[in-house]
């Protein structure tokens, strides 16, 4: 299985998000480790558990960008709950 199949599998709108990319699958690749790197320096979960919310906001905010780009839809629609949430 690849990793495509697997993001498939996993609810990942996997034609939908390398079409936003013009169909560049190593683009698509590289947004997807941008995407884990923001998340990891930038846990919404952390600003929460500290009270921070105009940072948590602003993480997630910029979160839901990048998962309604990348078509991680569940994600996607996670982020934007959180954001009218917050």
């Amino acid at each position: 299985m690849d990793v495509f199949e697997e993001l498939g599998n996993n609810g990942v709108d996997v034609k939908d998000g390398i079409e936003r990319f013009l169909g560049n699958k190593t683009f698509y690749i590289s947004m997807m480790t941008e995407f884990y790197k923001y998340l990891n320096e930038n846990n919404p979960e952390v600003f929460i558990k500290a009270g921070d919310y105009k940072n948590a906001l602003s993480a997630c905010h910029t979160l839901k960008g990048m998962t309604g780009n990348l078509s991680f839809t569940e994600l996607y629609r996670g982020y934007s709950d959180i954001v009218s949430f917050i």
